[in-house]
């Protein structure tokens, strides 16, 4: 029977070291120790470096507040009993995320389209109005934070006039191609 209670003292421990709440305390303590709050402003600028020195406006928004979200809800479904302050972080991050997203598909369609007026400068005049409403949109946003109760309309609003500049702006870039193409 010595190989018995051996058997049995090494399943005894394996099934110590498989204890899934060690892991999860540990985890617990990591995600409140990291601060992942979501009340700062909506974008930042950064400085990008390289042959030149640009300013980048970007989306202040923490992906690591979604993997939260994720862990979050795949630990209630193993039936785990996640502190209330995190599941309001995630709950929080899954209200606040289609936002984020649609912030970014408007700063980066935007960062798109300058480009092409940057590379088609008769077409500044002819842009100028769209190209200006968009500005004063971000500029409003610089002073926006998260928490604000405009977040849904302004994230619209910035969308909606990011799509107009780039529509008139590939429209401008087809009528050309047309007008070229029937001159040459």
């Amino acid at each position: 029977h010595i190989e018995g209670r051996v058997l049995k003292e090494d399943g005894d421990l394996f099934r110590t070291q498989l204890n899934p709440m060690r892991l999860f305390e540990a985890w617990s303590q990591q995600v409140q120790a990291r601060n992942l709050a979501m009340n700062g402003p909506l974008f930042e600028i950064n400085i990008r470096r390289g042959l030149t020195t640009s300013l980048e406006l970007e989306v202040n928004f923490n992906q690591q507040i979604i993997t939260l979200a994720k862990e979050v809800r795949n630990l209630q479904w193993m039936n785990f009993r996640v502190p209330l302050a995190v599941v309001q972080k995630s709950l929080q991050a899954n209200h606040l995320y289609p936002f984020a997203i649609s912030l970014r598909a408007s700063t980066r369609t935007y960062y798109l389209t300058v480009q092409k007026i940057n590379e088609n400068p008769a077409f500044r005049p002819l842009v100028a109005l769209y190209h200006r409403n968009v500005q004063e949109c971000l500029a409003e946003g610089m002073t926006m934070r998260w928490d604000s109760y405009r977040l849904e309309v302004y994230s619209n609003t910035l969308s909606a006039l990011v799509l107009k500049l780039q529509d008139v702006v590939d429209d401008l870039i087809s009528c050309t191609k047309t007008l070229e193409s029937a001159i040459s």
